[in-house]
């Protein structure tokens, strides 16, 4: 195998280019991602359980079982939401829509 190159596709091909260097960009922002995954859930098991207990002097059980219990009814709420939307308009419509929609989030909670 040494001296052997990657075996390569055209550009017109419908198969998948192999290697790092050739996918370089969507290594990356896998990597951003994961990294951002993450911090946030660093976050929910740290900061949540002191903001829990100090702020609303709850105990760490019932803080995660309250934020484990918004997170799936907020979940399953938009899913249904989003479902009835997709058989309606179609599946593309309705993540671009909700995309441009959650890009606004970020800004108001910087305005205040």
């Amino acid at each position: 195998m040494h001296g052997r190159k990657p075996p390569r596709h055209n550009p017109g091909s419908a198969g998948a280019v192999l290697g790092l260097r050739q996918n370089l960009a969507q290594f990356m922002l896998l990597v951003a991602v994961n990294a951002l995954v993450g911090g946030t859930l660093g976050q929910e098991r740290t900061v949540l359980p002191l903001l829990a207990s100090q702020t609303f002097h709850l105990d760490l059980y019932t803080s995660a079982l309250t934020y484990i219990l918004a997170f799936g009814l907020s979940k399953a709420a938009m899913n249904y939401f989003a479902g009835t939307l997709s058989d309606r308009y179609g599946r593309k419509p309705v993540l671009v829509g909700m995309d441009r929609d959650g890009e606004r989030v970020p800004r108001r909670q910087a305005k205040a």
